[in-house]
């Protein structure tokens, strides 16, 4: 993954609030002993009235600053080899025999929501959807089966994720299984190059898909959600790109946009794999290099949009309702700079 991903950090304060009701609570003199002496003869004490004539103190309250960034690179750990292919993509291996006969695989894609033609159409989240539907070498639920022939399962060992900024796809494999090893290898380089993407296939995903949105944008916790989110992201380069899209433009989704956004930047200089695994750093790097070197990119020039943050030193208060929500949360979020 190169530098320019964005990373916006949030420390949340949850707290819930508890009401607790009593009823017939005994009087005050029968739980104090012993008993207290009500007095009524208490003289009557002037009090002389309150002096408005002054101003009253404003509460002071600090200056907001940004807390002084430290440039200095996190070191990288010497047993982890980086390089770069010829093609641009880079890759990032460890060895490690510990628990042992385990690889986990990263393909990781510098593209997320942030890099759609549409804004909230999610067609970066449906893409995602639509590698496990069929590449190439692995036509229609041959993917799926070839993985759980091997003990692969999904969830378990197979996975992926779509953020404002990237798309990373997630496999581990056994490597005392037969072929498992060279398997994992081929359906990492399947998805970054050869996804079959077939209008029928987008089709029967809808469906999916529009589930997926219904149970996180539309129940009460996700609707609350989305407009934290949309808090967060109000003024930036991220407004109206939340992940999941738009419900109308999801469920007209169609081949040729899934399409266009796969070739655009499912490129080899925009993409990094990440293996660490039971096998030597030569033996990672020569799995990598016989699948990944003969990649090309496109003629087009790889263009990221522009991303400027600027931090807003005054404080922003909202209140999130919903009808159906279960319980009272505060979040205090403090935003950090990259």
């Amino acid at each position: 993954m190169r530098p320019s991903f964005l990373r916006l950090l949030s420390v949340f304060l949850v707290a819930g609030l508890i009401a607790a009701a009593c009823a017939d609570d005994p009087g005050i003199d029968e739980l104090v002993d012993p008993p207290i002496d009500v007095v009524d003869d208490v003289p009557d004490v002037p009090i002389d009235p309150p002096d408005n004539t002054s101003e009253p103190t404003p509460l002071a309250i600090p200056a907001a600053t940004a807390p002084e960034v430290d440039d200095t690179p996190l070191p990288i750990d010497d047993d982890i080899r980086i390089g770069t292919l010829d093609n641009g993509l880079t890759y990032l291996l460890r060895s490690n025999d510990t628990p042992g006969g385990s690889l986990d695989l990263r393909l990781v894609v510098n593209a997320g929501s942030l890099q759609q033609e549409t804004p909230d159409d999610g067609s970066a989240h449906f893409l995602e959807h639509m590698l496990f539907n069929g590449t190439d070498a692995f036509p229609g639920n041959e993917l799926t089966a070839q993985l759980q022939r091997l003990g692969i399962s999904f969830g378990a060992d197979v996975n992926a994720y779509t953020s404002y900024d990237e798309t990373v796809y997630l496999l581990g494999a056994a490597t005392f299984s037969p072929g498992a090893t060279d398997t994992a290898f081929d359906v990492l380089a399947e998805w970054s190059a050869n996804a079959t993407i077939a209008p029928d296939q987008v089709a029967a995903e809808i469906g999916v898909v529009r589930d997926e949105l219904r149970q996180g944008r539309e129940s009460a916790s996700g609707s609350i959600q989305t407009s934290i989110e949309q808090i967060y992201t109000e003024g930036t380069p991220y407004e109206d790109r939340i992940v999941i899209g738009d419900a109308g433009l999801v469920e007209a989704m169609d081949a040729a946009t899934l399409r266009a956004y796969y070739e655009n930047w499912y490129r080899p200089d925009n993409m990094a794999v990440v293996v660490v695994g039971d096998l030597s750093l030569d033996e990672l790097e020569r799995e990598v290099t016989a699948r990944f070197a003969e990649l090309t990119n496109p003629d087009s020039p790889l263009v990221h949009p522009d991303v400027d943050i600027a931090l807003d030193p005054d404080p922003v208060v909202d209140v999130v309702t919903h009808p159906e929500a279960g319980a009272d949360n505060l979040s205090f979020d403090i935003p950090l700079p990259v």
